[in-house]
């Protein structure tokens, strides 16, 4: 007899829900990572039309703010509509608000999108959460949600 149990269908699916969180919240900050990155390459570009290290630092500021907002109420939006929901939406209006950044041309262009972007992505975390709580036991909480709070830092790094 084998030492080991073939995993249950539960544990089956709390791996292909964790795998999922971890690949969609490393998405999320590719999403968010990305302006640092660019930053040089957009002053360069666009100077002079008015973009500059001051005005990009803005930019970021607005975005912090938008983030911080978001965090309450896609808390409550989460509580609403659910993890899973909330979770999928944030990543397509992520994704939709870095798009329509990169096709900016302009510096409001650029204002709007990167707020809009990091309003949405408030959405993650939030929706991460409620889904983590649905499909693990608490008693799991601190193992789940360490494993997936790594999962920042592969955005970050393919950014």
């Amino acid at each position: 007899m084998s030492q080991f149990a073939a995993p249950t269908p539960l544990r089956r699916w709390q791996f292909r829900t964790a795998a999922g969180l971890f690949v969609g919240y490393s998405a999320y900050y590719l999403c968010r990572s990305n302006l640092a990155v660019a930053a040089p390459l957009l002053i360069r570009e666009f100077g002079s039309r008015g973009l500059n290290k001051e005005v990009m630092g803005q930019i970021a500021s607005l975005g912090v703010l938008c983030y911080a907002a978001g965090k309450v109420v896609n808390g409550v939006l989460g509580d609403l509509l659910g993890g899973k929901r909330i979770f999928l939406l944030g990543m397509v209006g992520a994704v939709v608000a870095t798009v329509a950044f990169g096709l900016g041309q302009g510096v409001s262009v650029f204002f709007g999108a990167w707020a809009l972007n990091r309003l949405i992505q408030a959405m993650g975390w939030a929706g991460l959460v409620k889904i983590t709580a649905n499909w693990f036991s608490y008693r799991s909480y601190g193992k789940i949600m360490g494993l997936l709070s790594l999962s920042y830092l592969v955005g970050d790094i393919v950014a």
